[in-house]
């Protein structure tokens, strides 16, 4: 028992650093995206930001549209607004807003994952927020789900290319 503990705190540990990792590269999107929508009228916005020491680089392309590699079988809802979309070499991120009610966007997603055959799911509901992951033939889909305020709901929905 102490040995299957102790492999499980392994696990937790790497799934720490890989969830903080995956989390700064989500902050760095967003930190571009704040860059890209302030840099004039234009629909698209591309910058390349460095990162890393070997000299990696990561070019972002943001616009208001839904990217034409966004995959078409992921649903939209029928009245979103869409606010940003990023695209990158590896995930392409589109933040939308909608006046549908949070439980009927929640389950949108929640069906959608389960008819299209995602495997791997994890799913985070506090209060009045959805945050769901799943595998799809190598590719990861990360839906969350907010309510900033009573009268709209903010999802956005990263799309993780097979690596």
């Amino acid at each position: 028992m102490y040995t299957q503990v102790r492999c499980k705190d392994i696990a937790s540990r790497k799934e720490m650093v890989l969830l903080k990792k995956g989390l700064s590269v989500l902050m760095l999107l967003l930190c571009g995206l704040l860059l890209l929508t302030g840099c004039g009228d234009a629909d698209e916005k591309t910058i390349t930001l460095p990162v890393g020491k070997g000299g990696e680089k990561v070019t972002l392309t943001a616009s208001e549209s839904i990217p034409e590699q966004f995959p078409k079988s992921i649903p939209i809802a029928k009245d979103a607004e869409v606010q940003s979309a990023i695209s990158t070499k590896e995930a392409i991120i589109v933040m939308y807003d909608v006046r549908t009610d949070f439980k009927e966007i929640m389950k949108l997603y929640k069906d959608y994952y389960k008819s299209s055959g995602y495997t791997d799911l994890n799913e985070t509901i506090i209060e009045d927020s959805y945050t769901g992951s799943g595998l799809l033939n190598g590719s990861k889909l990360l839906v969350t789900i907010s309510t900033p305020n009573p009268d709209a709901t903010s999802v956005v929905l990263t799309y993780q290319n097979k690596e």
